[in-house]
C-alpha cells in the first residue's frame, strides 16, 4: 500500500487529521486515534477527496501535553479483503514543545510536527471495539480469538507490554519490531510470552527492540527466524524450546547483553551471523544434535573464553570465531576436516590449539592475528594460506609437515617473534612477503625444491645473519634488486651460502646486487 502523509490541524473550534488515503471504493472503515496518554477517540467524521481522508474533531477531544503525540489505527474492507493503516516508523503526529499553556487558536494554521507511515493489513481478528477495550495505558492485550499476527503489526509503538492469547498461531515478519521508547515516550517493550500455541514466525519478529530484557518462547516452534532478536539490546537471558532444530541467520545478532546461553537438544544448525557481537556472553552450550555452524556465528564475541564444538559438528563457517578477544580455548573435533577463512582471526587471547590429523584445508587469514605460541600443521595440508598466521606475534614454532608445497602471501608475515623454522623438501614456492618483518628470525634454509621466490619474501627481516640455498639448480627471484627484493634489501650483507658447484650458476641467477654475498659451502 502507498506511503502516506499525514498532519493535525486546529484552525477555530475545529480540529482536522488528514491522512493520504490510498485506497477507495472501501467498506466496513473503522478509524481509531489515541494519544500516549491512551486517551482513544473513534473517528466516524470524515471526508475522502483526492486521495486524502480527513477526520474531524472538537479541539478537545485530545488532551496533549508537550511534545505528546497521536497514533491511529485505520481498518477496512476492500475486494473482500482486511487491510489496516497503522503508525510505524517515524509514524506520529506530534503537539508543540511548548504546546501547554496555549489555546488551540494559537495554532489554528500552523499544525503540529507530522510524520510518515506506511500501510499495513490488520494484525488481529479483533473488532475496533476489540482493539480500543483492550489498550490499557501501556499495556496491549489481544483479543482471545485472533489466529494470526500480521507483518509489522505492532512495529514502533510503544507498549511496555502485550499480551497474547492461546488462540493465535502464528507471528508475521517483524511483528513487535521497534518497539521501544523511540520518542521518549516512557518504556519500550520489556517482556513477552510467546504462547505454545504459536508454531510458527517471520523474520524480525522483535528486532530492534532496546528495551525487551526476557523472552518466554513457544514450546512449538521449531525455527528462530532470521534476525529475530537482532539488535535487542537489552537481552540478558533467554530460555530456548526443545523443540528447536534450527536457529536463523542473525537471529540474536548484536545482543549486547546476553550473557550465556544453552542450545537445546535437537537443534542442528546455527545460522550465519547467528551470535554476532554479542559482546557480553561469556559462554555457550552446544549440543551433540547440532552439525552446522555457519558464517561469522561468534563473530565480535568478545567476552566468550571457552567454547567446546561436539563431535556431530562437521561444518563450521567463514569468520566463525574471529575477533573473540577472550577465546583461549577450543577444541576441534575430528569430525571437521576444513579450517575455512578467519575462522580464528583476531582471537588475541587464543595461545593454543591443537589440529588434529584428519584436517585437510586451513583457509585464509584463519589464525592471523592470534596469540598462537606454538602450532604443529596437520600432515594432510598441501599449502600455508594467505594471511595464515600474519601478526601472530607471540609464535615462536611452527612445524610445516612434508607435503606442503606453498607458502603462500603473507603467511608468516610480522610474526615477530619466531626465531627459526623448518621448511619442507616438499616446499616449491615461497610467496610474496611470506616472511616480511620476522624480525627475529636469525638464518633458514631453503631446500632444494624451492624454485620460485617471489618478491619481498623476506622483507624487513632485520635478524638475519645467514641464508642457506640447498638446490644445485638456484630458484628464481622474482626480484633481484632494491628494497623488495625476494630475499629482502639488497643493502643487507649477511651471506648467502650455496653448493660449491653451483656456484657460478647463483652468481647468474640472483644478479649484481645479491652476487657479491653468495659463498659456498661444500656438502
Amino acid at each position: 500500500m502507498a506511503t502516506c502523509y499525514y498532519q493535525i490541524i486546529y484552525k477555530g473550534e475545529e480540529a482536522y487529521i488528514c491522512i493520504d488515503f490510498p485506497d477507495s471504493g472501501f467498506t466496513n472503515f473503522h478509524a481509531t486515534f489515541f494519544t500516549d496518554g491512551q486517551d482513544v477517540v473513534l473517528a466516524d467524521d470524515y471526508t475522502l477527496e483526492d486521495g486524502v481522508m480527513t477526520f474531524h474533531f472538537a479541539p478537545d477531544d485530545f488532551e496533549l501535553v508537550n511534545d505528546g503525540v497521536i497514533r491511529y489505527i485505520i481498518e477496512y474492507e476492500l475486494d473482500g479483503e482486511d487491510k489496516m493503516l497503522s503508525t510505524n516508523s517515524n509514524a506520529y503526529l506530534k503537539a508543540p514543545a511548548d504546546y501547554s499553556g496555549k489555546t488551540k487558536d494559537d495554532y489554528w494554521e500552523e499544525g503540529f510536527e507530522s510524520g510518515y507511515t506506511q500501510g499495513q493489513e490488520e494484525c488481529s481478528g479483533g473488532t475496533n471495539e476489540d482493539l480500543i477495550a483492550n489498550l490499557q495505558g501501556d499495556y496491549f492485550v489481544i483479543p482471545e480469538g485472533t489466529k494470526k499476527l500480521r507483518d509489522y503489526a505492532f512495529a514502533y509503538m510503544v507498549f511496555s507490554s502485550i499480551t497474547i492469547p492461546d488462540s493465535v498461531e502464528y507471528i508475521g515478519q517483524a511483528a513487535f519490531s521497534a518497539n521501544y521508547d523511540m520518542y521518549g515516550l516512557g518504556s519500550g517493550l520489556r517482556s513477552i510470552v510467546i504462547p505454545d500455541s504459536v508454531s510458527g514466525m517471520g523474520g524480525s519478529v522483535f528486532y530492534s527492540n532496546h528495551d525487551l530484557t526476557s523472552v518466554t518462547l513457544s514450546n512449538s516452534l521449531e525455527t528462530i527466524p532470521a534476525s529475530t532478536f537482532n539488535y535487542c539490546r537489552s537481552l540478558s537471558s533467554i530460555t530456548l524450546p526443545n523443540s528447536l532444530k534450527t536457529i536463523g541467520n542473525s537471529s540474536f545478532s548484536s545482543c549486547f547483553s546476553l550473557t550465556g546461553i544453552t542450545i537445546p537438544s535437537g537443534v542442528e544448525l546455527l545460522g550465519n551471523y547467528c551470535f554476532t557481537r554479542a559482546s557480553a556472553m561469556t559462554s555457550i552450550d552446544l549440543p551433540d544434535t547440532l552439525t552446522t555452524i555457519g558464517n561469522s556465528c561468534f563473530d565480535q564475541c568478545s567476552s566468550l573464553a571457552y567454547i567446546n564444538i561436539p563431535s556431530s559438528v562437521t561444518t563450521i563457517g567463514q569468520s566463525c570465531f574471529s575477533n573473540c578477544d577472550s577465546l583461549a580455548e577450543v577444541t576441534i573435533p575430528e569430525s571437521i576436516t576444513t579450517i575455512p577463512d578467519s575462522c580464528f582471526r583476531s582471537c588475541a587471547s587464543l595461545s593454543s590449539i591443537t589440529l588434529h590429523s584428519g584436517i585437510t584445508v586451513i583457509g585464509k587469514s584463519a589464525f592471523r592475528g592470534t596469540g598462537l605460541v606454538e602450532i604443529e600443521l596437520p600432515p594432510q595440508i598441501e599449502t600455508v594460506p594467505y594471511e595464515c598466521f600474519e601478526f601472530c606475534e607471540s609464535l615462536t614454532a611452527v612445524t610445516i609437515p612434508s607435503g606442503v608445497t606453498l607458502l603462500d602471501d603473507w603467511c608468516f608475515s610480522r610474526c615477530i617473534s619466531l626465531p627459526s623454522i623448518t621448511l619442507p623438501e616438499s616446499l616449491t614456492v615461497m610467496s610474496a612477503y611470506c616472511f616480511n618483518e620476522c624480525t627475529s628470525l636469525t638464518g633458514i634454509t631453503i631446500p632444494a625444491g624451492v624454485t620460485t621466490i617471489c618478491s619481498n619474501a623476506f622483507s624487513n627481516c632485520s635478524g638475519l645473519t645467514e641464508m642457506t640455498f640447498e638446490g644445485v639448480v638456484p630458484p628464481v627471484l622474482q626480484s633481484k634488486s632494491g628494497f623488495s627484493g625476494s630475499l629482502g634489501s639488497t643493502d643487507y650483507t649477511f651471506p648467502f651460502w650455496v653448493p660449491c658447484d653451483s656456484y657460478d650458476a647463483y652468481v647468474q641467477a640472483f644478479g649484481p646486487a645479491y652476487a657479491p654475498r653468495i659463498m659456498c659451502r661444500e656438502g
